[in-house]
């Protein structure tokens, strides 16, 4: 790519004895060399990957970096300091580094750095965030040229996109080793931060709540460290997801996730509950009755959550380890909302159910018994 002086920007390898330098070459084959940054001595270095493969880390790192390198916009050229592209691109290459090696410990079909390097579109993807990243942070440290940094850094965004299907926003903040396996679809917006040693698959969205005029503040998700997130997972708005989750296919998170919790899609009822023995197999709406099916249930109190916020306990009608049915409020055929199963005691931990108008006639017309829903009080 020439910039607008018609010459190419060459940035230098990853490794050289002492000196890293930064190249531009004109095409006739002329070129001006300054030494830019001070880097380690070159060592080749072995690491295993896994059990099957050992890995020369000085090739695949010099591989990635100029990976990078090919993917830095032509406009940056001549508008900054070498040696501050160059420390950009280090820091993405490190930390993209990290990434490559964590797919390779946890995907079998990853079967070396070098294979998933030059083979995987989803790691093109996450790495060409880390660099996209790095040149939206230079942003605040660089105000003569932040309109270009952050014009760049959403280019490359916007080109990585049409290339591999996956759009993380420049400034969305994603913790080390972050594997994207598959990744077609997956959308992670501009306020989410995303933690250490998290696995993510296709058709994941971290987005807002809202369609149009969403707040400018944060209103993306906080996922911690070691969340693993199936496909088609949506977490949507300002929520946290603790660390040590599971989030499996399909379900869709608009509320807090405590540490060390699943949350699973059971049949047509999206279920969230703890590591505890308490779980939901399913619940049933009729006559003017919630009846929930599981296990361990005889300890649990519950109660509707109302879309306003108000809280009110259902008295129990039958209670056992397996079944629990409760009257519901005469209100319910206008009002939709959540049922929480509430533990008491030391645990203190909730299993949350939605129940959506939709839902409710559905479950009332499949009834023969069942009066119809405005007739339920």
């Amino acid at each position: 790519m020439l910039n607008q002086n018609g010459l190419v920007p060459v940035w230098g390898a990853p490794h050289h004895e002492d000196v890293v330098t930064a190249e531009t070459v004109r095409p006739s084959g002329t070129a001006r060399t300054a030494p830019v940054a001070p880097r380690r001595p070159a060592a080749a270095v072995t690491v295993p990957v896994s059990p099957e493969c050992r890995v020369d880390v000085d090739a695949v790192e010099s591989r990635l970096w100029w990976l990078l390198v090919a993917r830095l916009p032509a406009e940056l050229a001549g508008s900054l300091r070498p040696d501050v592209v160059v420390a950009a691109v280090r820091r993405a290459t490190d930390l993209a580094l990290r990434d490559l090696h964590g797919l390779v410990a946890r995907d079998p079909a990853a079967i070396s750095a070098a294979y998933a390097l030059t083979s995987y579109v989803c790691f093109r993807a996450v790495a060409s965030h880390r660099l996209a990243h790095e040149l939206h942070r230079l942003a605040d440290r660089e105000p003569a040229s932040a309109e270009l940094l952050r014009g760049a850094a959403r280019g490359l965004a916007e080109r990585t996109k049409v290339e591999t299907g996956v759009e993380i926003h420049p400034a969305a903040r994603i913790g080390a080793r972050f594997v994207l396996d598959h990744g077609v679809g997956t959308v992670i917006g501009e306020t989410a931060v995303v933690g250490e040693d998290c696995y993510v698959l296709q058709g994941v969205v971290l987005g807002s709540v809202g369609i149009a005029d969403n707040p400018t503040g944060p209103r993306h998700p906080t996922v911690g460290d070691r969340v693993e997130i199936g496909s088609f997972v949506r977490v949507l708005g300002p929520v946290t997801v603790g660390s040590d989750c599971v989030l499996d296919p399909h379900t869709v998170v608009t509320t807090d996730v405590p540490a060390g919790s699943r949350v699973r899609l059971v049949t047509q009822h999206q279920v969230t509950s703890g590591t505890e023995a308490t779980w939901v197999a399913g619940v049933r709406l009729c006559r003017g009755r919630v009846t929930v099916w599981g296990s361990d249930l005889a300890g649990v109190t519950p109660q509707l959550l109302e879309p306003d916020g108000t809280v009110v306990e259902l008295r129990v009608a039958v209670r056992s380890e397996e079944r629990l049915e409760a009257e519901l409020p005469s209100h319910l055929g206008a009002v939709a909302g959540d049922l929480l199963l509430v533990e008491e005691g030391e645990r203190c931990r909730r299993a949350r159910v939605r129940l959506t108008h939709q839902w409710a006639e559905r479950q009332h017309r499949s009834c023969a018994t069942c009066p119809r829903r405005e007739d339920v009080r």
